[in-house]
């Protein structure tokens, strides 16, 4: 093996990136019947959790920015899926699903699971359990400061 090799099957950013890639397409190949990306449902789904809720909440329980949130939000607007509740002229934007809204992300939620049962079958149970909680452990690293490098 060269040092290429050996940098592309050890670097964890390269492969994380990869399978992060993959999983999304997996998610997204599933999904495409409700014309919804991964990314849409799961904000959608922030949404039927925390509402009413702001896109500040949702960024943060979704750990991405809110320019991410209001971009993922601005193609679901004309479906009707969403409604924007907060009194006139408000400048933090309170959003809550509409009925419509709740029985598509119900209707959705069949073809994620259909997804995720790929992806458990996949791995087997004792794999699916390790994933999340190595996942989990990763997450500390969001924290790191300079002086921790």
């Amino acid at each position: 093996m060269d040092n290429n090799d050996y940098f592309q099957n050890s670097c964890l950013c390269i492969n994380m990136r990869h399978i992060t890639n993959v999983i999304t397409k997996l998610y997204d190949k599933y999904l495409e019947p409700s014309g919804l990306t991964v990314s849409q449902y799961s904000l959608l789904r922030h949404i039927q959790r925390y509402q009413p809720c702001s896109i500040e909440t949702l960024a943060s329980s979704m750990f991405i920015d809110r320019t991410t949130i209001s971009r993922t939000l601005k193609p679901l607007a004309p479906k009707g899926l969403f409604e924007d509740i907060s009194p006139e002229n408000s400048r933090c934007h309170m959003y809550q699903l509409t009925e419509k809204g709740e029985q598509f992300v119900t209707e959705a939620r069949k073809l994620w699971l259909q997804a995720q049962s790929k992806i458990e079958t996949t791995l087997g149970p004792e794999n699916t359990d390790a994933l999340v909680a190595l996942l989990s452990e990763l997450s500390v690293l969001e924290n790191i400061d300079d002086e921790q490098l």
